[in-house]
């Protein structure tokens, strides 16, 4: 259901695997960021049929230079547009990436930063460690990085963005993974021990450099957490919730006493497992919005949407979207496995038609980060590297024009 009031014309239906524009073979198992989209395929929402308003869009599009990476996770870009962190290599495989049951293989994977805004993206700086995969999440101070360890536990780490080893966040026996940080030092992360398939939340404080547990909320009854997000102020968290092969969406409010029972939850897909939970949420680098709204990779209709908890309604971008980034208040980038767009924030139960996109770029450019007011940091995936750029939007948003 998109929301109340919305139609929903189904067609064939579309699993599709965010972020495979190559598909190359790299680690013990093929990884393929996106499935690129048979013609004709997939399931359409349209709420209405007006007229789509064609623009021109002024833009400028700068090319830093190519980085070698594993061919598969996203880096991940400082507030500031400044920094990249890229996975450099990685023979991680799905049962490592998802952390899903015991992983018996030691895992080798190593991460390089680099600095965007310098001639050539040097000096390069490698992350000390070889057992380090990139995080979900960045801050002005560093990224997180996750470490599989041979015992089968998994640690949570810092690292600064000039380098060096990563300051352990949790580094216990069990398994943590998934970690996002809030403004202010709050960080949120799935947890269970190793030898559970049941993940719980933790919630800390990392404020003044140590770590406070503020609390945990434990799994759903015969079911498990996937990746938290918090919202933009802090005082709602959003976790998927997987049950009987049944993926919800669930919302936390964290005004008052941490709560053990979601405020709302909504299903929106019935045929999930541990690799569709981790694909709805993971690879995003999408933020949720100043409204609330979190961005989620839907598995159903084959594109990124939004849930809105307060209302709860989605909100559906364009079709074969498998990346999106706000620039403003009104626009977001938009990536397909062809090209690069700008699209205008879809409202709740709504649904982006396919020729609302005013495309950039016949490529699939990722946004990856902010970069400046109407600018983004996009990432043009190779077999085995990276192209890094920037683009900067220059046509003001619809709402700002004259």
């Amino acid at each position: 259901m998109i929301g109340r009031g919305a139609t929903v014309v189904a067609f064939a239906l579309l699993f599709v695997l965010p972020f495979a524009l190559v598909a190359p073979s790299c680690g013990r198992t093929p990884r393929p960021l996106v499935v690129d989209l048979p013609a004709g395929v997939g399931e359409a929402i349209t709420p209405n049929r007006a007229p789509v308003e064609r623009r021109e869009v002024t833009f400028s599009h700068v090319v830093f230079g190519v980085v070698g990476s594993d061919g598969f996770t996203l880096p991940l870009v400082s507030p500031d547009g400044s920094m990249v962190a890229v996975q450099t290599t990685s023979d991680a495989d799905w049962k490592a990436l998802t952390a899903n049951g015991e992983t018996t293989i030691p895992v080798r994977a190593t991460i390089t930063i680099y600095p965007l805004m310098q001639p050539g993206l040097s000096p390069a700086t490698a992350v000390v460690g070889d057992a380090l995969l990139l995080g979900r999440s960045a801050d002005g101070a560093g990224f997180l990085v996750e470490s599989p360890r041979d015992d089968g536990s998994r640690w949570i780490g810092k690292v600064s963005w000039t380098g060096g080893s990563p300051e352990w966040l949790a580094a216990d026996g069990a398994v943590n993974a998934f970690a996002t940080l809030a403004q202010g030092g709050t960080l949120a992360w799935c947890r269970r021990a190793t030898d559970s398939h049941g993940w719980a939340i933790a919630i800390a404080s990392s404020r003044g450099g140590k770590l406070e547990v503020l609390g945990e909320i434990p799994p759903p009854p015969f079911g498990s957490w996937g990746a938290p997000s918090f919202s933009l102020d802090g005082r709602t968290l959003m976790v998927p919730r997987l049950r009987d092969g049944v993926l919800a969406l669930a919302a936390f409010d964290l005004t008052g006493a941490l709560p053990t029972v979601p405020r709302i939850a909504t299903e929106v897909h019935w045929r999930s497992d541990f690799r569709t939970t981790y694909q709805a949420i993971v690879p995003l680098r999408a933020s949720a919005t100043p409204e609330g709204r979190f961005p989620f990779f839907h598995p159903r209709f084959g594109r990124i949407a939004y849930w809105d908890p307060a209302g709860d309604s989605i909100a559906m971008t364009g079709p074969a979207t498998a990346a999106v980034l706000a620039v403003d208040s009104e626009r977001l980038l938009a990536a397909t496995p062809r090209r690069l767009a700008v699209e205008e924030i879809p409202r709740p139960s709504t649904a982006t038609e396919q020729e609302a996109g005013d495309v950039l770029l016949d490529a699939p450019w990722i946004p990856v980060g902010l970069a400046s007011p109407g600018g983004a940091i996009v990432a043009l995936p190779g077999p085995h590297d990276f192209t890094l750029g920037r683009v900067t939007i220059i046509t003001p948003a619809p709402a700002a024009r004259k």
